[in-house]
Parts: structure tokens; sequence; C-alpha cells
């Protein structure tokens, strides 16, 4: 199915590009379509922390307190189901932002 492939592609890319822009610790995917990384490095607010995402660079991502109120604040989703190009526009602006 293409659509499998795409993901599977997206999720390959992705892996590379976060380990690249120093958001090396996550959750490899392998039912899902979207990453669930530590962001403990950069933030102790995951809420605020895609908030400032969003204002700042027009990028959204996931907070893990919505999935995780215990530990989740350490922790934001990002999906890969979507455009390639997307994507990659989106680690673009990640790394420049962090």
């Amino acid at each position: 199915d293409s659509v499998v492939k795409s993901y599977k592609l997206n999720r390959n890319y992705l892996k590379r590009k976060l380990v690249e822009i120093g958001l090396n610790k996550f959750y490899l995917p392998s039912g899902a379509f979207y990453f669930y990384i530590d962001v403990s490095d950069f933030t102790k607010n995951s809420y605020s922390f895609c908030k400032e995402m969003v204002r700042d660079i027009n990028i959204t991502t996931a907070p893990g307190i919505d999935f995780d109120e215990k530990l989740g604040n350490s922790f934001i989703r990002i999906s890969f189901a979507g455009n390639k190009n997307d994507l990659t526009l989106a680690m673009q602006k990640i790394k420049k932002w962090l």
C-alpha cells in the first residue's frame, strides 16, 4: 500500500532528522504515525513548549501532558503522517528554533 510505504519513509526520515537536531531521546513508533519525543533538555512544560513553537515558527506538535499527566511535561508528539516536503520544512524550522 502506498500510504504505508510513505509513512515508513517519513518515519525513517524523521528518525534521522530528530537525532541530527538534538532530539535524540524518543520512542520509535511501530504501529503509530507519530514520535513521542523527550524534550526535557529544553523544557519542563510541554504545553508551553508547543504553544511557543506554534507562535514562533508556525509548527504544531502535541504536548505530552495531553497523553500522560505524570510524565508528559517532558514529551511532545510529532506526526509523520503527511507530505514529505512539509516534514522537511518543519524539521528545518525546528532545528533553527531550538
